[in-house]
């Protein structure tokens, strides 16, 4: 059944025209507007950042982590106002914001990132009628249909044949870029987890919407974010690939809505609620969004932690080996093996793992998270002032997770820190908040961790390997995260380049 095509793909855009006739214009006017006398601070007790406010948006899309971190160093204070075009947003550090932030009813996750991050498909922006949803509610309402016990280990197998597949395809031997191959198997993963067999089992139709997906982020640059109204290159690019998206996910639906018999497919369990096709486009590509956001990355940090922590790594291994032996003592191919593996034994028998994930996220994910206040009342932030109506709150994760005060030798790897007797994410409230916290605990949690533990067992059961630079050499020290190079979607890739060297030994044991 074929799907219409978008109306963007049959009107003549005149965006290349437009730019150099409207540029110096649209430059003067928003100089004029930047550079108007700053706004008197609603909240004297709020430190209002001086300088040009330009420039300090700038700052905030293009370097985000270390112009909230230098400023806090700068000014001595744990609140800091500033401007991002018409909003005002309040930047905040310390426990009493922490946990206003992630615990107050009024300050909307959707809302913060909608306009802050800009990275994520956004239906709107190809003029798409999303039948007005509460899209935050809609989408976590959905992804627990999705990732129920039952369903996951429906599912499991498949995951892994896909896992098998997109490994055994590196060869016997090499060297891989994690941050390459990684990320594409898990965006495999999350188009089985999101939408159905037709899709997720054709490889050319998934490397089309991975494409797709790409060049999405490649358009979401700061310039696109910062003027969302501008005709720019880069604005056509972001809208020709959500359309491109759209397009190709209506079809499938579509395909699923006539086909004669449903299925226990994503897709058809989302029909079969009640979502309408609108709805369940933007459930799956919100779910890419968030899977090559958080999962991918994490994964590859995680395998390369391992692989310098030689004692952390022999133990992960050992446990899977275990799982293995009691599980499926039969030889086999390794992926048949690891899928004979029930759900509840991952979730409980993989402490070891369990605490390398969690130390691996709590390194990575020192990024920025956002908020937006959509009550009527301003929100206190501690005895210090208030977020005003419409206003925005943002929290660097780092704070916290990097706190030498809270964690000791903090950018070390050291799982072992979550053991009893130190437990050192318990000193403070809210001292880890990878997964969310309060009001906004991770609902994809489950499903993320099943998928990071799948990859790494079967690395780790199926390949010797080892950490080297660009050069192949070894590496002693993984480099940094350019906590910077957010692309607007955190993908935290080291500073210098790193791969990971390996040789499978074998598919069955």
């Amino acid at each position: 059944m074929s799907s219409p095509t978008h109306p963007y793909f049959s009107q003549t855009t005149l965006a290349t025209a437009l730019i150099s006739a409207t540029a110096v214009g649209v430059m003067s006017a928003s100089y004029l507007y930047f550079n108007r006398p700053a706004l008197k601070s609603r909240d004297k007790e709020i430190h209002e950042l001086g300088g040009v406010p330009l420039l300090n948006a700038w700052a905030f899309f293009t370097r985000r982590y270390d112009f909230l971190r230098e400023t806090f160093q700068r000014t001595g204070e744990t609140l800091f106002r500033f401007r991002v075009l018409q909003h005002r947003v309040v930047a905040s550090s310390g426990v009493e914001a922490r946990t206003v932030f992630f615990n107050d009813k009024t300050l909307s996750l959707d809302e913060g990132y909608k306009v802050l991050l800009g990275g994520g498909p956004k239906l709107e922006e190809i003029h798409i009628d999303t039948g007005g949803l509460d899209k935050e509610a809609h989408f976590i309402r959905q992804l627990r249909t999705l990732t129920t016990p039952e369903r996951l280990q429906d599912v499991f197998p498949s995951l892994l044949s896909d896992i098998d597949r997109h490994i055994g395809a590196w060869g016997a031997e090499g060297s891989i870029d994690p941050f390459t191959e990684i990320y594409k198997l898990v965006f495999q993963l999350t188009v089985r987890m999101a939408t159905c067999r037709e899709l997720a089992d054709d490889r050319a139709a998934v490397a089309r919407l991975c494409g797709l997906y790409d060049a999405l982020e490649a358009g979401t640059t700061p310039a696109a974010v910062l003027l969302p109204w501008f005709p720019s290159p880069a604005r056509a690019a972001r809208e020709a690939a959500t359309a491109g998206m759209y397009t190709m996910l209506h079809a499938y639906v579509e395909r699923r809505r006539a086909a004669p018999v449903p299925s226990r497919d994503p897709i058809d369990v989302l029909l079969a609620s009640g979502a309408p096709t609108e709805g369940i486009i933007g459930f799956v590509l919100g779910t890419i969004f968030a899977g090559v956001l958080n999962t991918g990355v994490n994964a590859c940090w995680a395998l390369l932690h391992l692989g310098l922590a030689p004692a952390w790594k022999a133990r992960a291994t050992a446990e899977i080996h275990a799982l293995l032996a009691t599980y499926a003592p039969a030889a086999g191919p390794l992926h048949a093996r690891l899928a004979a593996i029930p759900v509840r034994a991952w979730e409980a028998e993989t402490p070891a793992t369990d605490a390398a994930l969690r130390e691996t996220l709590r390194l990575v994910m020192g990024g920025v998270a956002l908020r937006r206040n959509v009550g009527a009342r301003a929100v206190a932030v501690g005895e210090r002032g208030a977020v005003g109506r419409g206003e925005f709150l943002v929290y660097p994760l780092a704070d916290v997770h990097l706190d030498p005060a809270v964690y000791a030798a903090p950018a070390r790897f050291d799982p072992g820190r979550y053991d009893a007797g130190r437990a050192e994410d318990t000193r403070v409230p809210l001292a880890y908040v990878a997964w969310g916290a309060g009001r906004h605990p991770c609902t994809g949690m489950r499903l993320a961790k099943l998928e990071m533990k799948a990859v790494l067992a079967f690395v780790l059961a199926g390949c010797e390997y080892a950490v080297v630079d660009g050069a192949g050499r070894a590496l002693d020290a993984l480099p940094a995260i350019d906590r910077n190079d957010l692309h607007l979607a955190g993908k935290a890739r080291p500073m210098e380049p790193c791969r990971i060297q390996f040789k499978r030994v074998g598919d069955s044991e």
